[in-house]
């Protein structure tokens, strides 16, 4: 057997499917269905009940994605902008 760092195999772990009644939720909501992925729900569902933690780590790991634009730094008017130009 290979032998393989713990990030490396948390990788391979997170990749694999969630199965049963979670995994088709996740599905529904548009998710691939892997654990990572309930993971990352998990997060969202955390914020909107209000843990303040739980929206910090959302709001920075969508900052990391976006080129040129530190969503850190913007205020919540600026927040609320982006949300309501990306609903169209």
């Amino acid at each position: 057997m290979e032998k393989m760092d713990f990030g490396a195999l948390l990788r391979r772990a997170l990749d694999k499917m969630v199965e049963g009644e979670e995994g088709e939720r996740l599905r529904a909501l548009g998710y691939k269905g892997t654990w990572m992925d309930l993971l990352a729900q998990a997060q969202i569902e955390k914020a909107a009940r209000g843990d303040s933690t739980a929206f910090r780590l959302v709001r920075d790991a969508l900052a990391e994605g976006e080129e040129g634009v530190d969503i850190r730094q913007l205020t919540d008017a600026e927040l609320r902008n982006l949300l309501e130009a990306e609903d169209g």
